[in-house]
């Protein structure tokens, strides 16, 4: 981590010359990609999609540090734009500074993390992704975000954020029966946890895999899942795991550090190369060129807190335009990652 700390410092006066584009529209979705150390075109994308509010904002942030967003929705304030947000109380002060200047705020002052990274526009625009509303996650780390234009699924998201709103948070809260969107025609479904348990829904697209299954994840302990894709590889199904290298070399509980050589798992998994910062995106493609493309992105890694005490949300698309753009940006991911050991 000292490491990433010196060469971040470095690089800085780069950062501010440097900009490349990562922003892809694709029908009623807009897909944002991280691309350190460069602008790739997240804080603007972040802070336009706040800019476009006329009437409501309602934020779901586990952290809210540096100016970006927090001067986003002060200016939006100002023009009479109704915002209510609710947060994890583990990251308060820039949330503090919200509430005074008259924005509503709601803490989770549960053991649990309010772990969720969504904004509603106007009842009809989602943001959601493994974007933390920081300096570091907005600029450094690989992250990526993805706008949904859609009535039906903002809703099913202000649904989760209104429970959360009324204080029922983590166990409290209740589940939804449907789950189940169409995007102009593009397949959407969206899970919360704990209430929906995302994990079995993630085991059931892996057991659903022909060709391949990729994946970009900061933290991963998750032994079903991790067992749902041994079952893969010994099927002759296509199989690789970019994880984070601070997170996973570190942590006695990731599946990276508990491996034997000889798992079959060991070769299919490399690790990040962002020499500056996390890779904390929580993404997985599934057949990218096949029948059922899907893409499954959000806030949700593949831990059992994620699954059963967490607040978190898991967008799964299945689309095969949205997966060709995750799969090619994982294709870069992959080619900078290294193996360990």
């Amino acid at each position: 981590m000292i490491k990433k700390i010196v060469v971040y410092f470095l690089i800085v006066c780069l950062c501010a010359i440097v900009s490349f584009s990562n922003v892809i529209s694709l029908d009623r979705m807009e897909i944002v990609f991280n691309d350190p150390p460069y602008d790739s075109g997240m804080k603007k994308a972040l802070t336009n999609f706040v800019d476009s509010a006329a009437s409501s904002i309602a934020l779901a942030a586990y952290s809210l540090r540096g100016s970006v967003l927090r001067d986003a929705l002060l200016k939006a304030a100002k023009r009479g734009v109704k915002i209510r947000v609710v947060a994890d109380d583990s990251n308060i002060w820039n949330f503090y500074i919200l509430k005074s200047k008259g924005i509503k705020v709601r803490f989770d002052a549960s053991p649990s993390l309010m772990h969720n990274k969504f904004i509603i526009v106007d009842d009809r625009k989602v943001w959601t992704g493994s974007t933390n509303f920081t300096h570091m996650g907005l600029n450094f780390h690989n992250n990526n975000s993805i706008i949904i234009d859609a009535t039906p699924v903002a809703r099913d998201f202000e649904r989760d954020f209104e429970q959360m709103w009324n204080g029922d948070f983590h166990e409290n809260k209740r589940a939804d029966r449907y789950h189940e969107f169409s995007v102009d025609g593009t397949p959407v479904e969206t899970f919360f946890s704990p209430e929906d348990g995302i994990e079995e829904e993630i085991i059931k697209s892996i057991s659903r895999a022909r060709k391949g299954v990729y994946i970009e994840m900061y933290s991963f302990t998750d032994y079903r899942i991790a067992n749902a894709l041994r079952i893969l590889l010994s099927r002759g199904i296509d199989v690789k795991i970019l994880l984070d290298e601070d997170w996973n070399t570190q942590n006695k509980y990731s599946i990276y550090y508990k491996l034997d050589e000889h798992d079959p798992l060991f070769k299919h998994i490399r690790l990040d190369g962002n020499k500056i910062g996390l890779l904390h995106d929580k993404v997985m493609i599934i057949d990218p060129e096949g029948s059922k493309p899907t893409v499954i992105t959000g806030s949700y890694n593949y831990t059992k807190s994620a699954n059963y005490r967490n607040d978190e949300n898991a967008v799964f698309i299945y689309s095969s335009g949205v997966a060709k753009v995750y799969y090619k940006e994982f294709l870069k991911l992959w080619s900078e990652g290294k193996t360990k050991r």
